[in-house]
């Protein structure tokens, strides 16, 4: 061909053809995902094999395995199939997808790589014909102008020379190198550079003069090396668990041979080991940690390490949250303190502080500071609980409560209620309680009278006597109350004395109790009062306490006062008044006597276990008494039986009622009776309900197979729930039909409890299962039964291909095939499709498939069957033998260009076998050879071995532009090959050429602008079109004419590099010239950004700033301006500002400068640090005393900053420190010299004064020495002392004070000069206390001031003790568990007066609790003050008294007293019974011989079999009630008496039989058998007969509703008959009617009375209808009314009513009156039939004139009137049969020859009629109902009648004419109904209504009244009725047209 067409030589291609295999899993569920089933809701991100299931939500998409945001990542996927996660990029970076990686937006790709297409190409382009598979693409990048050549992964490819292409796809084979050429006498060569691992090809080719040969290719495959490339592997969450890592990998870029194994290695520690691509690490992940992932991969020459891949643990909730530490800073404050936790498991984003009954009082972030917090707005001295609230982004942890206590603060509300009682004129006795507000522990009490304090004592102490008063004064008292947080002082108290009051008032000597509530007082007159005056007698009840009762007496010496509490201790004293004022005597203290008790709270009832309820109560408010006992009473919840369970007598208030009586998960009531000793009280009923218990007794479930993958199962609930059943759990297992295997797979459904029926799916079919339920509650579970069943049958599963044999030279084929994996029922046969048709069916496993055509293309599909279905294989192509091919199409031209063509062919016509490979043949038309006639040669042009495509196309390259080539195709295949006929192509012209660059030139003064200019090209090759200018690869959006050669580019960037290019374009195509850069001229920069402040000291700041962004050129110089003044100039980005003034503001602006202008950025403010302050004058002072200077000083001169604070020094130690600037220094000495000095701080040091000094003034003695003391007795010290060491001057006095220390007062005694004890410096205390201790100090004076010694303490002697106390018993139980044992505790004498040795106690018995008597016997000698006394008598009164003994003497207490507890009584009789009747009877109940006790309980129980008992009655009366017996039964009652819970006895037990009373719980009777008239019942006695059953009666009455009827009745229930009295036990009840029902009951007798049944209701059977009478008919002027409901006896359901005039049926319905127009006087014949599912019957035939009346009754047919049953009709007769069968056959034989004929004449595809209209069913809406019909077209004998306008509409009785075109008959009337109330005020009241339900019915029949349904049309004329009927023929069909298949 020349190298004008076809240049070079081409390189032979080897092709092959790999055929990819996939697999694909089927699976019985609604979807497979990693090879289990799911759930079709959920979404599966992989496939069957390998895939994890996911939730579905919105946004996220599948990537690979894992579940990704699709809005913030990119899932991409390479060749090699796996997915890569990305992120998204953001708003200013737009990314995609290029293979497994990402590139931007704008970009294309390359197989990996981005770049843009308008700089380069992709070199991922083949030789035009061949096929690159994607995995085999390189990602070489060329120039743009290298597009041509851009092949195969090279950028200088020549495709006219070369091809590219790949000898196997899947391997991805490189092409053919040449390593070694050399001489000829070298055999050997070794090759180096390999990879490991790899397979490589050699062969040797030997050249000789006249050619080359090669030898076979030797496969060789290089030794392994350790692996190349192992990406760390990729991590993933599971679920929302963040104690889970996921992690997944991928194989070695270059394994270098087969990896043997993986290890996962975290932080160092391998985790992992073996040969899978994924592995779940869940061993000690905790959240919001980093672990270090590597991934090591090994082969047998060794292992490599990945890069280590970080994977972050998602936060969680914070753990082991420490309890905040609480600090009280005052009374009022308490401050919190805490670290963060120590197991944060996240980013701490907040705290809460919780505050225990508050909530959240704080909040604090991290960058709030400290984590601390202070809490104000306390109360003082009181406790408060913190919880400190630790949150991260997913939740928050607590910590454990935290309680803090404020400190105390001085009280307040001291002395709120004072309260005093005048003694006499000179005493009065205070009165006060504890503060309002205490604000702490009260530590002591102070009393002060006018100012002086007269009274000291403890937080005990509530009262003081004072008796130094003056008579007829008036005093001021204040109470102090002092904390460790001050003092509190009340207001003042005012107290006046009398003048006068009597003295000597004595206290009342005779104080008796006469009941609970009154006493009786009596007195004598007091010793001292004014005689000639009247005494007035007042009695005071517990006086100066808030309860305080004064009763007036008057002159009388005795008094009864009432009114008082029950068991309460009064304090009662005497006063005695005269004019003058009033006396008080001592009192005496007694007590009430005990009343029933009062105000019982209802107990608290608390559920601990499932028959476990724990009882707690508390005592009455108002015990009235000592409690004596508890009675505990229970009942279950909605019942009033009531059980005592339990009686107390000491210990806890609780008890524990365990009984076998409860049961779990049931509500029981429970209440307390409070006993003394004089009565009860009872509390209100509280509820409980006993906890949950596993539930049991559940029954097996109802399995019911519903498909072949489903079961249902029904089940109940378990017969004792024991609780509420919150879900139950559906277990089910597959039954393996291997023996083998014993184990199973046992999987459990979950679902509510209030379901009692599921479905359970994903079975397999044809499998048998076990199954059962377990109920489950909140205690435990219980499981039911296993029940077995099978799964119904499928289709069958698991189908494989045939197995193919070809046979007879490929015209026959031998299929095979195995049985399904999973037949899911038993196999009824195979089938065997061929293109759709069956070839075979059977149970044979084997198919010879004969006639086939040599290599055709066959589709073989298996078909396997089961009774379920059927499954298929998908279709298997099988292809018979080849011959040569026939008919290859001519190539085609399908791309013309001027220097190539592209041409496409298609298969041969006749492949007849598998095409091997295509020749392109190719051939120039040269002018001159044409000339000469001579043929070219054909070449080869191109080489096709991938013959797989349906069509193929080439591209032959390096042709010239407008030149004729020639083209055909050969086709190969192994039998032969053949050519197609030439076809001849001409190139087209090319684009222009030789375009130079443009030229581009600045212009002057203007950056933004650019001239440029260009030439044309050198070679146009066609008429040049136009000229476009590219601006950095850019085109311009306009083009230029071919005339124009420059253009002005302007609104360019300052100093910025540009390239222009020039393109020309003809009409073939355009040409790009080569670039021109150029760079524009420089402007000043666009924006410069303000400097940044770096570092600011005292004296300096350091500036900084940045490069502007769009510079517009280069910077020379920045320029800095600070407050107007340039500070730097220069090219440097920062400078330092020195010498600056401390703690200024400074202004700065920053100036950028190019050689085209200056530009300033924004101004920005910067303050210098502080600096120590300089300057400070001394203080100023002044002295104010002997102990005090005032001292003032002023600020520095230069402060340098602010000054927060100054130091005032005194001789150098600090005293002052604050913000004050004067200071009154108030703790110095006397005649001192002082220096004091001041210092100034601010935040950066500090500066201080010169010293300046002062003397103070002189002032009193010191140094006194403490007194020396020495007691001389009981009740005397004596007190020595010293002078002063230093007197500072003249002693004018000494002064001894004496205090107690348990008192606040202090008692002074002052000695001057003149007195003795001044000079001697003795004295001698007198009346004190024996064995106290006192506290003395010596005070020494001068003029000018005084000095105290220290306190100095001395105890006094021992003295008798007095005032010891009572004991306290305690009665204690013995081994016995009998009450018979007292525990003895009591106080220390009130003053012992010395240490106490030891104690006595004595004991004897007392006869009541008011005289003592009996020798007093020791029972105790022990320094203890506790006595344990045992072996005492029961219920018995004893005394005791205590002595307390020291060194000196004795005292004794009074006598206390105390009785033992009961015992069980002794001598029980049996009980008698005073009245007995049917259910109840009276006992009467002999009190015990021995009571030990009070009897508090009779309990009455009856004893059973078994010796069992059940408690009937239970009181403390002696008398009680049985209720609830059964009547007519024997008991044996006995009778137990308690004296406590378990002090009981019980008595032999006495027959008790009952009386008899009227029978119970009768039983309903029972039908036996049933006919229409009568009905056999039976029935039982009662249940409960009470007594002997005498005789029985039946009752019977008719009920209501009846039996059905279309139009229902009217029903009065009847009355009741007895048809049986007797001992029968069944009876026949006849006399009834048909088809109707009864009620029936028994009753039964006894001697007391009788109970009846109740009803039973019965239907009898059904007969055939009976006639009665004849109907009634009325009329009017306008209407004929009809009324048969008295005329026939239905005896069964009603079919029809059938009204006749003149044997033509004009109504058929239910109901049993008409309503006929009144339109003429014609005399109507009517007859009424009635028609049941029985039979039928009629009336007479009536003749009626609305004019005349009734006429005579017309006898029937057979002579009697009505028609029945009775006698065979005509038509059942055979012969009456055999006629019609005759006559029909006739009929049918003539309308079969009419049909024909007239089919014959009839043009074919003619529709008959139109389609009919439906009717539409009525509405009743606002009460009218309309029927139309629109168009209604009926052949009527082949006239066509139109129905038109046809209305119903019943408002008023107005009639509607049918009117149409060619009618025959007259306009028609329809009868319009009218509603009720038009009838009722448009007729009289004669006139007839009835409801349009009576008239139309929904039915389609109504127009001709067919299947019982009304018409409601009345016929006036035989010719509308002949219409009526032909119209009505019609009425049943539906839409037919006979011209379609329809």
């Amino acid at each position: 061909m020349g190298d004008a067409c076809l240049a070079g030589a081409l390189l032979p291609v080897r092709g092959a053809t790999v055929a990819v295999e996939g697999c694909a899993m089927m699976a019985t569920g609604p979807q497979c995902c990693g090879c289990t089933v799911i759930e079709d809701t959920l979404v599966c991100c992989g496939d069957a094999e390998r895939g994890c299931p996911h939730t579905p939500l919105t946004g996220l998409s599948c990537c690979g395995e894992d579940y990704l945001n699709s809005s913030t990542s990119l899932c991409c996927v390479g060749h090699d199939g796996f997915p890569r996660m990305h992120p998204a990029g953001n708003g200013t970076v737009r990314l995609q997808c290029c293979g497994s990686e990402v590139i931007n937006q704008e970009e294309e790709c390359c197989n990996g790589v981005g770049y843009n297409p308008q700089r380069h190409v992709c070199a991922d382009r083949v030789s035009s014909g061949l096929v690159m598979e994607a995995q085999c693409a390189p990602r070489t990048l060329c120039s743009v102008s290298a597009a041509s050549t851009a092949y195969c992964g090279s950028c200088s490819f020549n495709p006219s020379l070369y091809i590219c292409t790949w000898s196997d796809p899947a391997l991805c084979s490189s092409q053919e190198d040449l390593i070694y050429s050399g001489v000829a006498n070298r055999y050997s060569y070794t090759d180096s550079d390999l990879e490991p691992y790899t397979t490589y090809e050699y062969r040797v080719s030997a050249w000789n003069s006249y050619g080359h040969g090669s030898s076979n290719i030797t496969v060789v495959t290089t030794n392994e090396d350790t692996p190349w490339g192992v990406a760390p592997p990729r991590w993933s969450r599971l679920g929302d668990r963040d104690d889970v890592v996921q992690l997944h990998w991928q194989a070695p870029a270059k394994p270098n041979g087969d990896i043997s194994h993986y290890v996962v290695l975290r932080d160092g520690q391998e985790r992992y080991r073996g040969d899978e691509m994924s592995f779940t690490d869940v061993g000690g992940i905790r959240p919001f940690q980093e672990y270090g992932y590597r991934l090591r991969a090994c082969n047998t020459a060794g292992c490599i390490d990945s890069s280590q891949v970080l994977a972050v643990t998602v936060q969680g909730v914070p753990e082991e949250v420490g309890s905040p530490i609480v600090t009280a800073l005052g009374p009022g404050s308490l401050r919190l303190s805490w670290a963060p936790p120590s197991k944060a498991n996240g980013i701490i984003r907040l705290y809460h502080i919780n505050m225990t009954g508050t909530g959240t009082i704080h909040t604090h972030t991290p960058s709030d500071g400290p984590l601390n917090y202070t809490v104000t707005g306390l109360q003082p001295h009181s406790d408060y609980s913190f919880v400190l609230v630790a949150c991260t982004a997913v939740g928050c942890g607590a910590s454990q409560p935290s309680t803090g206590r404020t400190l105390q603060d001085a009280p307040t509300g001291v002395w709120s209620s004072p309260r005093h009682v005048v003694v006499n004129s000179t005493a009065v006795e205070l009165y006060w309680d504890q503060p309002l507000q205490p604000n702490g522990h009260v530590a002591s009490y102070r009393l002060l009278r006018d100012g002086v304090t007269v009274f000291a004592g403890d937080s005990q102490d509530n009262n003081y006597t004072d008796t130094q008063l003056q008579p007829n004064t008036r005093y001021v008292f204040v109470l102090e109350a002092s904390t460790k947080g001050g003092s509190g002082l009340s207001d003042r108290y005012v107290v006046q004395t009398p003048v006068s009051s009597p003295l000597g008032v004595p206290p009342p000597h005779n104080v008796t109790v006469s009941g609970p509530r009154s006493l009786f007082i009596s007195w004598t007159p007091p010793g001292v009062f004014n005689t000639s005056l009247p005494l007035y007698y007042n009695i005071l009840l517990n006086p100066g306490s808030a309860r305080s009762v004064m009763r007036t007496v008057g002159q009388d010496q005795y008094l009864s006062v009432s009114g008082l509490d029950p068991y309460t201790q009064y304090h009662i004293r005497v006063q005695a008044c005269q004019a003058e004022g009033c006396g008080l005597g001592e009192g005496v203290y007694v007590r009430t006597s005990e009343a029933p008790p009062e105000d019982m709270d209802p107990p608290t009832v608390t559920a601990a276990g499932a028959t476990v309820i724990q009882v707690c109560w508390t005592p009455p408010h108002k015990p009235n008494g000592l409690i004596t006992s508890y009675f505990i009473h229970r009942r279950p919840m909605g019942t009033q039986e009531e059980l005592l369970v339990f009686i107390w007598s000491n210990g806890p208030l609780e008890f524990i009622d365990a009984s076998d009586a409860l049961q779990p998960f049931r509500q029981y009531q429970y209440r307390v009776h409070a006993h003394n000793s004089r009565g009860s009280a009872h509390s209100q009923w509280a509820s409980a309900v006993t906890m949950e218990a596993g539930p049991e007794d559940i029954a097996p479930p109802i399995v019911t197979p519903t498909s072949a993958y489903s079961v249902q199962l029904n089940w109940t609930q378990p017969g004792q729930p024991n609780g509420r059943i919150s879900q139950y759990h559906l277990v089910y297992r597959k039954q393996h039909t291997d023996p083998t295997l014993n184990t199973s797979t046992i999987t459990a459904l979950t679902v509510p409890g209030s379901t009692l029926q599921a479905s359970v799916y994903g079975l397999e079919a044809f499998s048998v299962y076990s199954v059962r339920v377990e109920a489950v509650n909140g205690a435990g579970s219980v499981s039911s039964p296993w029940v077995s069943i099978r799964t119904l049958e499928a289709s069958p599963a698991g189908l494989a291909n045939f197995s193919l044999e070809q046979r007879e030279q490929g015209r026959a084929l031998l299929l095979t095939w195995d049985t399904p994996h999973t037949p899911n029922g038993v196999i009824t046969s195979y089938n065997i499709y061929s293109e759709g048709n069956l070839e075979f069916s059977g149970l044979s496993r084997q198919f010879l498939f004969r006639r086939l055509e040599p290599f055709s293309l066959y589709s073989l599909v298996l078909e396997a069957c089961t009774s379920a279905g059927c499954t298929r294989t998908p279709p298997q192509s099988v292809t018979t033998a080849a011959a040569p091919p026939g008919a290859q199409p001519a190539p085609i031209p399908s791309a013309i260009g001027p220097h190539s063509v592209e041409l496409t062919w298609s298969l041969p016509t006749y492949p007849n076998g598998p095409i091997r490979e295509y020749f392109l043949l190719g051939r120039c038309l040269d002018e001159g050879r044409r000339g000469n006639n001579e043929e070219t040669t054909a070449k080869v042009l191109f080489r096709e071995s991938s013959t797989q495509a349906s069509s193929f196309s080439h591209t032959v390259t390096g042709l010239r532009p407008w030149t004729q080539y020639q083209f055909s195709v050969r086709v190969h295949n192994p039998a032969g090959h053949a050519d197609s006929p030439w076809v001849t192509v001409t190139t087209r012209q090319a684009p222009p050429h030789g375009l130079t660059p443009p030229s581009v030139v600045h212009m002057k003064g203007n950056p933004y602008e650019l001239l440029v200019s260009w030439t044309p090209p050198l070679e146009s090759n066609g008429v040049l079109l136009s000229y476009r200018i590219q601006r950095d690869n850019v085109s311009f959006s306009f083009s230029f004419d071919p005339s124009v050669f420059n253009y002005t580019d302007e609104d360019l960037s300052a100093f910025t590099s540009y390239r222009y290019a020039i393109t020309a374009c003809t009409a073939e195509g355009c040409v790009t010239s080569p670039e021109t850069h150029v760079k524009t001229l420089e402007a000043p920069p666009a924006a410069v950004d303000f400097p940044t402040i770096t570092s600011i000291t005292a004296d300096s700041i350091n500036v900084s700033w940045t490069v502007p962004l769009i510079q517009n050129g280069e910077v020379t110089q920045y320029t800095l301006e600070a407050n107007g003044k340039e500070v730097y100039r220069g090219r440097g980005l920062s400078v330092v500002m020195s010498e600056l003034r401390p703690h200024t503001l400074y202004r700065l602006v920053l100036l950028a400068c190019t050689n085209g202008g200056c530009t300033p950025s924004t101004p920005i403010k910067a303050q210098t640090l502080e600096a120590p302050p300089r300057g400070l004058n001394p203080p100023s002072l002044k002295v104010t005393g002997p102990e005090s200077l005032e001292i003032t000083w002023g600020a520095p001169k230069h402060p340098n900053g602010v000054v927060t604070g100054y130091e005032l020094h005194r001789d150098g130690q600090v005293i002052y420190v604050g913000r004050e600037t004067r200071y009154h220094d108030f703790t110095l000495l006397p005649s001192v010299e002082y220096g004091y000095s001041v210092t100034a701080n601010n935040s950066r040091g500090a500066v201080t004064s010169s010293v300046a000094k002062a003397r103070t003034h002189p002032s009193a003695p010191s140094g006194v020495g403490p007194p020396t003391l020495q007691p001389l007795g009981p009740r005397q010290v004596r007190v020595d002392w010293e002078p002063p060491a230093r007197p500072n001057g003249v002693i004018v006095s000494y002064t001894v004070y004496q205090r107690d220390p348990t008192l606040p007062s202090t008692y002074s005694f002052l000695y001057d000069p003149e007195h003795s004890a001044f000079s001697r410096r003795s004295i001698i205390l007198k009346e004190l206390t024996s064995y106290h201790r006192y506290e003395v100090r010596v005070e020494a004076c001068t003029e000018l001031g005084c000095a105290s010694s220290d306190w100095v303490s001395v105890l006094t002697l021992e003295s008798p003790p007095t005032g010891q106390t009572i004991p306290l018993l305690e009665l204690q139980r013995d081994a016995r568990g009998l009450q018979t044992v007292f525990l003895l505790s009591w106080s220390p004498p009130a003053q012992p007066n010395g240490r106490v040795l030891h104690y006595e106690v004595y004991r004897r018995v007392g006869q009541n609790t008011e005289v003592s008597g009996g020798a007093a016997a020791l029972v105790c000698r022990n320094a203890s003050s506790m006595c344990r006394d045992a072996g005492l008598l029961p219920y018995t009164d004893y005394q005791y008294q205590v002595w307390a003994v020291n060194s000196v003497g004795r005292s004794g207490s009074q006598w206390a007293n105390g009785r033992t507890g009961p015992a069980p009584p002794e001598g029980v009789g049996p009980p008698t019974f005073l009245r007995i009747l049917a259910t109840s009877a009276v006992v009467d109940i002999r009190p015990p011989t021995r009571p030990n006790g009070i009897v508090s309980l009779y309990r009455v129980f009856s004893q059973g079999p078994n010796a069992t008992h059940t408690l009937l009655s239970e009181g403390t009366s002696r008398q009680q009630t049985l209720h609830d017996l059964s009547p007519y039964t024997q008991y044996w009652v006995g009778v137990e008496a308690c004296t406590c819970y378990q002090c009981c006895s019980q008595s032999p037990v006495s027959e008790l039989r009952t009386q008899a009373s009227p029978p119970a719980h009768q039983p309903s009777p029972r039908p036996v058998a049933l006919t229409s008239r009568s009905a056999q019942v039976e029935w039982d006695e009662p249940l409960a007969p009470n007594g002997l059953i005498e005789s029985c009666e039946l009752h019977v009455r008719s009920s209501c509703p009846q039996p059905p009827q279309p139009v229902p009745p009217l029903c009065v229930e009847g009355p009741i008959e007895t048809r049986f009295f007797g001992r029968g036990r069944n009876y026949n009840v006849t006399g009834l009617q048909p088809y109707s029902s009864y009620q029936l009951r028994a009753a039964c007798y006894n001697n007391m009375g009788s109970t009846a049944s109740n009803w039973t209701t019965v239907t009898t059977l059904t007969e055939a209808p009976q006639y009665i009478s004849p109907f009634e008919v009325y009329s009017n002027l306008t209407m004929v009314w009809l009324d048969w409901s008295a005329s026939f006896s239905l005896n069964g359901p009603l079919r029809d009513y059938s009204l006749t005039d003149n044997n033509l049926r004009v109504y058929i319905g239910f109901h049993s009156y008409l309503y006929i127009p009144r339109t003429s006087e014609k005399t109507l014949s009517l007859q009424v039939t009635c028609t049941t599912d029985i039979g039928s019957a009629s009336t007479p035939i009536i003749r009626y004139s609305p004019a005349t009346g009734m006429g005579p009754v017309e006898p029937t047919p057979g002579g009697k009137q009505g028609v029945g049953t009775q006698g065979a009709p005509v038509y059942s007769e055979l012969w009456f049969i055999l006629l019609l069968v005759l006559l029909g056959l006739l009929v049918l034989a003539v309308l079969l020859g009419l049909v024909l004929r007239r089919a014959l004449r009839k043009e074919p595809f003619i529709r008959e009629r139109p389609p009919l209209v439906p009717l539409q069913k009525r509405s009743q809406a606002g009460g009218d109902a309309y029927m139309q019909f629109d168009t209604v077209t009926d052949c009527l004998e082949d006239s066509n009648v139109t129905l038109k306008s046809y209305t119903m509409n019943y408002e008023g009785l107005t009639d509607s004419k049918i009117v149409g075109g060619g009618s025959r008959f007259s306009p028609m009337s329809v009868l319009r109904v009218p509603s009720q109330s038009q009838l009722s005020h448009a007729y009289s009241q004669n006139s007839l209504h009835r409801s349009v339900s009576q008239l139309i019915e929904q039915d389609r029949k109504s127009l001709m009244g067919e299947g019982g349904q009304d018409s409601g049309l009345y016929v006036e004329d035989d010719e509308f009725v002949e219409a009526i009927k032909a119209f009505s023929s019609v009425r049943k069909e539906h839409t037919m047209f006979t011209d379609t298949h329809l």
